[in-house]
């Protein structure tokens, strides 16, 4: 059920925790700024809260006992409990027996999370307060909207930055996906990226981009118009391929196995460990990918990241994918007790 606060006393017993009538102010100075490589060599700033930091402390606390209760559209996929990337894309199968082919289209919006301001999350959280006091309310609201913004906007990194993202776009979500409802186009988003998808023309119309562009620019948001991608029959992203079927793409089984081809050659000689983050990263920069280990542990968690990864889809995928999996799943086995007994003989 969703959670109301109908009093100051109620917010700051029954959210924060706290048996002190006033309101601490925030502290923002203990962000970590951290540079993001994207892999189209541009970096992105995150913003990192230690965890024994007070302003962690609290978003963790509005996260567990008031933004989590809170409903969204189920257009939205990304940071919603039971959803995944996978759910983000299985509405979109075609259906085996339709004549025509599916269209595909697929728009990111712009600086996603800085889009999201004080005034944006204000006007989403106010429903949320229903604190009779007009001065209590505001001075909740503001102290709310404070601590988890950062220069008012919210950070990329922050524990709440998630789920009031999906907050603050349900008014946009329920608005597409009515109009996309009238004009039988399916919708889905994950996080920035839209998903349609229709055997109707307008699915790759100009006309509906722009009721789409003029929709977010209502909220000051814009499109990343490099990332306007649309698909006829068949469509991939992220490593995936969606059809009929929903599948691995052959560049994502790709990349684990230039990793793993690099590990067979790495692991058969005896260098240190930095010789051989050294080489593995040399390697991966030669074959143009965007891969980059930094530990052992980093490498350790990749392979079993992937290995789980790969166990969750094989159902999902055709007997030739699936084959292929399981021959990679064995290889990651394989080079998991590999690393281990690497890392004993501490070299």
């Amino acid at each position: 059920m969703e959670k109301s606060v109908y009093s100051k006393q109620d917010f700051v017993g029954s959210v924060l925790n706290k048996s002190n009538q006033e309101l601490s102010a925030i502290d923002h100075s203990g962000y970590i700024p951290v540079k993001l490589k994207q892999s189209n060599g541009k970096v992105r700033l995150i913003y990192r809260l230690p965890d024994n930091n007070i302003l962690a402390n609290i978003q963790e606390k509005l996260n567990q006992n008031f933004f989590n209760t809170f409903y969204f559209s189920n257009a939205a996929h990304g940071f919603v409990k039971g959803k995944s990337y996978r759910t983000f894309l299985e509405p979109h199968k075609a259906d085996p027996y339709e004549q025509k082919d599916k269209l595909f289209l697929k728009l990111d919006i712009k600086d996603f999370f800085p889009s999201i301001t004080k005034d944006l999350i204000k006007g989403s959280l106010a429903e949320y307060i229903k604190i009779e006091d007009t001065g209590q309310k505001e001075e909740v609201l503001n102290w709310t909207v404070n601590a988890i913004t950062l220069g008012g906007k919210l950070p990329m990194g922050a524990r709440t930055s998630p789920v009031i993202s999906n907050l603050v776009f349900r008014r946009i979500d329920a608005r597409i996906q009515k109009y996309c409802f009238d004009t039988n186009i399916t919708y889905t988003r994950y996080a920035d990226d839209l998903l349609f998808s229709s055997y109707q023309d307008i699915c790759h119309n100009e006309r509906f981009i722009n009721l789409i562009i003029g929709i977010l620019r209502e909220y000051n948001m814009e499109l990343n118009f490099n990332k306007i991608r649309r698909g006829v029959g068949t469509f991939s992203t992220n490593g995936f391929v969606i059809s009929d079927t929903l599948r691995l793409s052959r560049k994502k089984l790709e990349e684990i196995r230039r990793v793993l081809f690099v590990l067979d050659v790495l692991l058969n000689n005896r260098i240190t460990q930095k010789t051989l983050l050294e080489q593995i990263n040399e390697e991966l920069i030669k074959n143009s990918s965007t891969k980059r280990f930094y530990s052992l542990s980093h490498i350790n968690n990749f392979l079993a990241g992937q290995r789980a990864f790969l166990i969750a889809w094989i159902p999902n995928q055709n007997s030739k994918f699936q084959t292929q999996s399981k021959k990679l799943i064995k290889r990651i086995d394989s080079h998991l007790e590999g690393l281990s007994e690497y890392n004993e003989l501490n070299l």
